[in-house]
């Protein structure tokens, strides 16, 4: 019942982002722009409302469940509070801290940070995972966006 809790909570975040989002984007001043998103925002919008039904459709199932006939062995159920232990609680969180923090300290910087602790949580223990993969990731990332489409991405403290 944690685990559904959890997926219900970690629904409604991403419900909030993507209609901050939705909400930010209507200043755009060309239409092409808002379509895009208002395209994406009705899809989002449709697969959490499918996955939030099936989740309480869950949730009630587990309440009101089928008669056994032999019963077997009771396990207690984590409580609410656990997901904030789990990864999904964690990602949002790193999600959060990163969107806060990368105005203040630069994209690169704040995109490494984010990589390897990100890694080092989901169990990875390879200095190929720690290091390899962030700095790869990001050198594309600015190959591609900073010096091909020539996007100005924001700048920290350090660069």
């Amino acid at each position: 019942m944690a685990r559904l809790v959890g997926n219900l909570l970690f629904l409604s975040a991403l419900s909030v982002f993507a209609a901050i989002y939705r909400h930010d984007v209507q200043r755009l001043p060309r239409p092409q722009e808002r379509i895009v998103v208002e395209f994406l925002f009705v899809i989002i919008m449709v697969l959490v409302a499918l996955e939030a039904i099936r989740t309480l459709f869950q949730l009630i199932s587990k309440h009101y469940p089928k008669e056994k006939t032999s019963d077997p062995p009771v396990t207690p159920e984590p409580q609410w509070y656990h997901w904030f232990l789990g990864k999904q609680f964690m990602l949002m969180l790193t999600s959060s801290l990163f969107l806060f923090l990368v105005p203040l300290l630069g994209f690169f910087l704040v995109s490494f940070l984010f990589l390897v602790l990100l890694n080092w949580y989901l169990g990875s223990r390879k200095v190929l995972e720690y290091v390899v993969f962030p700095v790869g990731f990001l050198c594309f990332i600015y190959g591609f966006f900073v010096l091909f489409l020539q996007v100005k991405l924001p700048k920290g403290i350090l660069f």
